[in-house]
């Protein structure tokens, strides 16, 4: 008597008398290997088509309605978690980024670490600018805010001049420690950048400059 390759199950051979304990035995060795293993096509691969209420899947319950705007295609439905995800971790990093903090990657792990680097206070910068005279402009551009408050400063003539801008009802102020040394800035910032003017006819150093968010 012969037997098969992958579970044993026994071949009676031509000349052997029929034995029912043999074919039960095989019967019982199939029966126990197929319980063993769950056959896709026993599981249903969509719900009714109200999105719920069906009897079981998997041996689980599906009673309910799924929040998803796919109701019926269980693929569908893990595709749609999928992609929320995908796309609130987008909207989190773009959010993160535009505080000036660019997350290493869009995993958790590091958004969640770039969000512990975004600075809470208020942002400044400085620099220097070339002297303005007869009425000139020199912009200042590249700020990753807007300014509320910039002071600019100069030597001329041995003497040391500032002039504070700040917004107003009446609009853009200065002051400095001589009206005839006149030091603003043209126009209220909105954006990232400010233009400084004046008339300083002289041989003065640098213009320094102060921005305040």
């Amino acid at each position: 008597m012969q037997t098969t390759g992958n579970y044993g199950l026994k071949k009676p051979d031509g000349s052997d008398t029929v034995d029912i304990s043999v074919l039960n035995g095989n019967m019982d060795m199939i029966d126990t290997e197929l319980k063993k293993r769950a056959l896709v096509s026993d599981i249903p691969s969509s719900l009714p088509a109200n999105g719920g209420n069906s009897a079981t899947v998997g041996g689980f319950s599906a009673s309910g309605t799924p929040s998803t705007t796919e109701k019926s295609n269980l693929v569908g439905m893990i595709n749609e978690l999928f992609q929320s995800g995908t796309n609130g971790k987008n909207d989190i990093y773009n959010a993160i980024s535009a505080k000036g903090t660019t997350p290493a990657s869009k995993n958790f792990a590091d958004l969640v670490s770039a969000i512990g680097n975004i600075s809470t206070g208020k942002k400044y910068a400085s620099g220097t600018a070339p002297t303005v005279s007869s009425n000139a402009t020199y912009p200042i551009t590249g700020l990753n805010f807007i300014p509320s408050i910039i002071i600019l400063s100069f030597t001329a003539f041995n003497n040391f001049y500032v002039s504070c801008s700040t917004d107003s009802s009446s609009g853009w102020r200065y002051f400095s420690a001589s009206g005839s040394q006149g030091l603003y800035c043209e126009t209220k910032p909105t954006d990232g950048s400010f233009i400084i003017k004046g008339d300083i006819n002289s041989d003065s150093t640098n213009i320094h400059w102060l921005a305040i968010e």
